[in-house]
């Protein structure tokens, strides 16, 4: 692997103004061993180093607007990095030799995860002796998140730049708002005018200006608050709103609409129902014609195509099946030399010149007819149900046993 190069100096600026932004907005801070907080820095870091190599200006000197504009989706940002680092002399390919951290960095943002990797490695590398140094030693099996915890959409593979661009935008959108003095989520506020002046709240969402033109962001321009007295949410300006201490996050005056549990939370739920009405119930649907959406109904009422309309008149597919098998089984074994089961003369197959029963010159004698052959059947089972085997096996059986009389007669005198 080759020596990693060192980083250039905006780098080094841009992750560390990432780090202070993600540590701002998570409860214990960044966490270098948490997946999600690795992601979120990542991809600030990158729109930050990318926008420093397009506006040519310093990474302290690029503004949260422009960032916040950028992580609007995923897509937008893979095409800033796309279209700026390898015009820097950065192979973002993943073929390139590794390195670089920044090219480093977004290869780690756009690969995808294995969910069900083992959580940590139980690969333990062995105290190799000095003789076997050269020797090839296995590589040990990647940890699942790379041996990081895992928050956000723990159960998908996709890459990073999917699962956290909306969060990284999170994380922007509270940096933006604490410089310009804004209302974050869950902040106490009281509308001064319009159509709710006087009531109170909780900031619920922040809304923002886009302009596609410069690229950036201008806001806080409203609040989504959830008002004590109003049900629901409302849209209000941000010049229309302030802050106010009377109360904290989760807490509503008493006697207000909204002061306590919603209403019919712990009323009785209904009674559940029967089988039997559950069955009245899907017997009564299944025999409406109504509930047969119109679509499938015009389905069923077109003719049936061409291809299938001449199959009226044809054999069952079963029949042919089976027909054919015994054909290829007949077919085989005549191949192998086996000797094709032939029941007795005039029972159950014509004259064949194959049959050693059917070229004899010898007159046929008619055999004699044994009520007790049941007994003596051997293919009959305990329980007197006739086997697969011995029904199979019975006509070879009678072929051996007439083909025997007429070999040695003397058997017939001796009966």
């Amino acid at each position: 692997m080759p020596p990693r190069a060192p980083a250039p100096e905006p780098w080094n600026d841009a992750v560390r103004r990432a780090t202070d932004a993600t540590a701002a907005d998570r409860p214990g801070g960044m966490d270098e061993r948490c997946w999600d907080d690795v992601a979120m820095r990542g991809i600030i870091a990158t729109v930050l180093y990318a926008l420093h190599l397009r506006e040519r200006q310093p990474v302290d000197a690029i503004g949260w607007p422009a960032v916040l504009w950028q992580l609007r989706d995923d897509e937008r940002v893979a095409e800033l990095v796309t279209a700026v680092l390898p015009r820097a002399g950065l192979d973002l390919a993943r073929t390139a030799a590794p390195g670089d951290p920044v090219t480093e960095c977004w290869r780690w943002l756009t690969r995808t995860w294995d969910p069900h990797a083992p959580v940590k490695s139980a690969f333990l590398q062995p105290a190799l002796s000095p003789s076997s140094l050269d020797g090839w030693v296995p590589d040990a099996p990647e940890p699942r998140w790379g041996g990081m915890g895992r928050g956000i959409a723990s159960g998908l593979p996709d890459p990073a730049l999917e699962v956290c661009t909306h969060w990284a935008a999170g994380v922007v959108q509270r940096a933006l708002i604490t410089e310009r003095r804004g209302h974050h989520a869950h902040d106490r506020v009281q509308v001064t005018s319009g159509a709710f002046a006087g009531h109170r709240g909780y900031v619920s969402n922040v809304g923002w200006y886009f302009d596609d033109a410069s690229e950036t962001v201008d806001g806080p321009a409203g609040y989504v608050v959830d008002l004590d007295d109003v049900p629901g949410t409302e849209d209000i300006d941000a010049d229309q709103v302030e802050g106010c201490a009377d109360l904290r996050w989760p807490r509503r005056p008493e006697g207000t609409l909204k002061d306590g549990p919603p209403p019919g939370l712990h009323d009785p739920l209904p009674p559940a129902k029967t089988c039997e009405e559950d069955l009245r119930e899907l017997l009564g649907r299944a025999c409406n014609p109504e509930v047969v959406p119109e679509q499938p109904r015009r389905r069923r009422r077109t003719p049936p195509s061409p291809s299938r309309a001449g199959l009226a008149g044809k054999p069952r597919p079963a029949a042919v099946h089976l027909a054919r098998t015994a054909a290829l089984v007949s077919v085989d074994r005549a191949l192998r030399g086996r000797p094709a089961r032939r029941p007795v003369r005039g029972r159950h197959h014509p004259a064949s010149p194959r049959c050693r029963a059917c070229s004899s010159s010898r007159p046929e004698r008619e055999r004699p007819a044994r009520p007790d052959r049941a007994v003596h059947d051997r293919s009959l089972s305990s329980s007197g149900r006739r086997t697969a085997r011995g029904a199979l096996a019975r006509p070879h059986r009678e072929y051996v046993r007439y083909v025997y009389r007429q070999d040695n007669p003397e058997t017939d005198a001796a009966d």
